[in-house]
């Protein structure tokens, strides 16, 4: 028993590892289960103390409270800033599977000023604009392409285009003014992490941050997508550190909000 304990605190404690490590491969996908880590670790906390295995028991505990430490930033908001409200959404839309009168519904019932898409695809456009997004938000800038590799942006105010940043998939960029004030929005898709491979997941967010860091636009820049990572994942982190983003869920204090499912039918798990 105690030495079952003990492989399932190690086993527990991998993820908060794999947060500090670029490598190897399993490290990305290891890290993105951080928030989800410390459930199973309280249950081997629980089971240590029942059974009176005073050294897993404290080994857990331990490890639960830097688990739980790290998600308090994303719980504990800060205070809103001075300015105008802009209300945003962002949306994988499934290889372009998505139903696209949801999307438009939601859009309307959140009364969103701006549209991110991703995977956005030919087809995936032309239901978009049957089910009405064109009535809900008039303007739009939008990079079709097949599979994954498609991006678009929605607005309900005039959008002037600009250079997309340099990935893997594309990633449609624009301006639009808010209160007077110029404001672009990106729509940003970083190629996934694979278990064993992940070379064009890296070189993305290596090129994310490096147009972070070349990017001479002093104006507010919001970036919205599926950026395939979390803060668990020390290669966002360095891109949020270098190019001073902060992230919108954890400055309201948004909690854990789960948006990654594996497959359809199961809850959203990351």
């Amino acid at each position: 028993m105690a030495a079952a304990l003990a492989v399932a605190t190690a086993a527990c404690a991998l993820p908060l590892v794999a947060r500090f490590l670029t490598t190897p491969a399993p490290a990305a996908v290891l890290a993105a289960f951080g928030t989800l880590a410390v459930l199973p670790t309280l249950v081997v906390l629980t089971l240590s103390a029942a059974t009176r295995h005073l050294a897993t028991a404290v080994a857990a505990a331990v490890l639960a409270l830097a688990q739980l430490a790290l998600l308090v930033p994303q719980v504990a908001s800060d205070r809103a800033p001075d300015g105008t409200p802009l209300t945003v959404m962002t949306v994988n839309l499934n290889l372009g599977a998505a139903d696209a009168a949801a999307v438009v519904e939601a859009v309307r019932r959140h009364r969103v000023e701006v549209l991110s898409v991703q995977e956005l695809t030919v087809d995936a456009e032309r239901r978009l604009d049957a089910a009405g997004i064109g009535t809900a938000l008039p303007y739009k800038v939008t990079d079709p392409g097949g599979s994954a590799s498609g991006t678009g942006l929605w607005a309900s105010r005039p959008l002037a285009r600009l250079a997309p940043w340099q990935m893997t998939f594309r990633s449609s960029a624009a301006a639009l003014t808010v209160a007077g004030r110029r404001v672009v929005v990106r729509s940003v898709h970083p190629f996934p992490p694979r278990w064993s491979d992940v070379s064009r997941w890296r070189a993305d967010l290596t090129a994310l941050r490096t147009s972070v860091a070349g990017d001479d636009d002093q104006e507010v820049t919001v970036l919205l997508g599926d950026l395939n990572a979390t803060g668990h994942h020390r290669e966002l982190r360095r891109v949020m550190a270098e190019g001073g983003w902060r992230d919108a869920g954890e400055l309201v204090g948004a909690g854990v909000v789960r948006t990654w499912s594996p497959s359809r039918g199961v809850p959203p798990l990351l």
